[in-house]
């Protein structure tokens, strides 16, 4: 699990590596929803989605074992 604090702000994505399903949970103390956007190691953007609650889990089953980079993008 990948484990980022900012004050105020946690998130978590897990597991990695992934086969099927990616988790995203955002642990915040504001009740803002963020977009997020994954992108392949190539830089193609695959997926941009706005988060409708805190946690959001992404299909990585029909990817191709690799690289990914994931984007979170704050509201404001």
């Amino acid at each position: 699990m990948q484990k980022m604090t900012i004050p105020g702000l946690e998130v978590r994505v897990y597991p990695n590596p992934v086969s099927d399903m990616l988790m995203i949970e955002v642990i915040q103390t504001r009740n803002d929803l963020f977009r997020y956007e994954l992108f392949d190691i190539a830089g193609r953007k695959l997926v941009l989605k706005k988060m409708n609650s805190n946690i959001e889990e992404i299909d990585m089953s029909s990817y191709v074992s690799g690289v990914y980079l994931l984007h979170l993008l704050n509201p404001n």
